[in-house]
């Protein structure tokens, strides 16, 4: 986040205000329609999921669920995160812990992996200047993430989970009609993601074409996988303003729409707030059962030492 503070020091604040003055209401919620609307479809997307599992969910009981899962992640500490409450609420339709698990990783799976199969678009776009997009005097600090050992350190977190998911997740491999409507779901929710983003660009007066935008935005996806940040808060705003400033973009205006869009997604979970309530008995009741669990473990420990 300290990064993104100090790109907001260098900018020109009067030209910031010219960029804002041409955003209407009418784009704003233009925008915001297209970020819900990813929302719906990342819905549609876990209810097909279910749905293979035969667990009867309704899409807006799921609807509801997405949105609390998205306020968690967001706005509540990092140890409610939105996944868990995600796999607590969906449990009373599952009544299977493993499965309300393995549902919720084979949906982020899903996503990321149609994320990634958009990569090419990074390669036509960007070429051999993605390696060096990140070296310039602007963001030198961003320079220190190799050093730190950070990525061995994800890589190996990645491995790790990735085990655990295949073994979470093998019950969907009978279901691979499903699996490909999933995925399928999952593209066309991206793609109107980039489309509201697009759409923020072009009226900020940057000039871009809707590849680039998809290039842009599957790059700092990617770049935010790295557990460099809670949620990606600032390193997100820093790769989009540098990457957007490499197509040719102001500082400004690039700065202003990493701004609007970090705005614009935490208004889309707003709603969240409403439902997320409900959720969080199941959850406390889960870590609680957890927590007991761990209890009975360490009494009986210490009884075979007393033994």
């Amino acid at each position: 986040m300290l990064l993104f503070v100090w790109l907001l020091s260098r900018l020109d604040w009067l030209a910031l205000w010219d960029g804002i003055q041409q955003l209407t209401i009418g784009i704003l919620f233009a925008a915001e329609c297209c970020f819900l609307g990813g929302q719906a479809l990342n819905t549609v997307r876990w209810w097909l999921l279910l749905n293979a599992q035969a667990v009867r969910a309704s899409p807006w009981d799921l609807f509801k669920l997405v949105m609390a899962g998205a306020f968690a992640s967001n706005f509540l500490p990092s140890t409610v995160g939105g996944d868990l409450v995600r796999v607590a609420g969906v449990n009373q339709y599952t009544q299977r812990e493993g499965l309300s698990l393995g549902s919720v990783i084979v949906d982020r799976l899903v996503n990321i992996t149609t994320t990634l199969m958009m990569f090419p678009f990074v390669v036509v776009i960007f070429g051999d200047r993605i390696l060096q997009v990140f070296q310039g005097d602007d963001v030198t600090a961003l320079n220190s993430i190799a050093a730190t050992g950070l990525w061995t350190r994800f890589r190996t977190r990645l491995q790790a989970g990735m085990e655990d998911a295949v073994d979470a997740c093998r019950i969907w491999l009978h279901s691979p009609r499903e699996l490909l409507y999933a995925m399928l779901v999952s593209t066309a929710s991206t793609l109107i993601v980039y489309l509201g983003v697009y759409l923020l660009a072009v009226h900020l007066g940057i000039p871009i074409g809707f590849w680039d935008v998809l290039a842009i935005s599957v790059t700092t996806y990617v770049i935010t996988l790295l557990p460099l940040s809670i949620n990606g808060y600032g390193l997100r705003e820093v790769a989009v303003t540098v990457l957007y400033v490499e197509l040719g973009a102001t500082l400004e205006q690039a700065s202003l729409l990493a701004i609007l869009l970090r705005v614009l997604r935490l208004m889309e979970t707003l709603p969240g707030a409403l439902w997320i309530s409900s959720f969080l008995p199941s959850l406390q009741d889960r870590r609680s059962r957890f927590a007991g669990e761990d209890l009975d473990e360490v009494d009986g420990d210490g009884g075979e030492e007393r033994l």
